[in-house]
């Protein structure tokens, strides 16, 4: 669900009282569903594979300059793109030039970390299918916000 849909499924769900414990999707603990939800969203759990609430030294360092910039908390997507330059940067270097067919045969089990690449945040592994696989979080809305309560592990580990 998007944000305003999952916001008022929260909001009729608390309406209706009923009291689960909501394990639900990313979307559910991103800032923007949290405010539209007005309360109906505290408690919420569920898993978050990228943030800015992330207890990661690199990712608050890009948080905060953001948040200044343009006056908002950044979610998933912005890390993402910033993220994905960097990732993109680190590989076209390594092959001296860029081609797509080996780009891919390139990126495809490798592991790029912020020690290789300094602009990445997080150390980000690509199997042979380019799939990422990073650590991500379990989430939980406590007070208005979401909160970071475990860093998972890599799959791959």
């Amino acid at each position: 669900m998007n944000e305003e849909v999952s916001a008022r499924f929260l909001r009729e769900a608390k309406k209706q009282g009923l009291k689960t414990p909501w394990i639900a999707q990313p979307t559910f603990l991103g800032q923007k569903v949290i405010a539209l939800a007005q309360g109906a969203a505290e408690g919420v759990r569920g898993h978050v594979g990228l943030t800015v609430e992330a207890p990661i030294p690199a990712v608050k360092k890009f948080a905060e300059p953001f948040k200044k910039r343009f006056n908002h908390v950044c979610d998933h997507n912005g890390i993402k793109g910033y993220t994905v330059v960097y990732y993109n940067t680190h590989v076209t270097e390594k092959m001296g030039k860029f081609d797509s067919k080996l780009f891919a045969q390139t990126l495809h089990g490798m592991t790029i970390t912020p020690k290789d690449e300094p602009g990445v945040l997080m150390e980000a592994t690509f199997d042979k299918n380019g799939d990422i696989d990073r650590e991500s979080f379990l989430g939980e809305v406590v007070n208005g916000n979401q909160k970071i309560v475990e860093i998972l592990p890599k799959l791959g580990k």
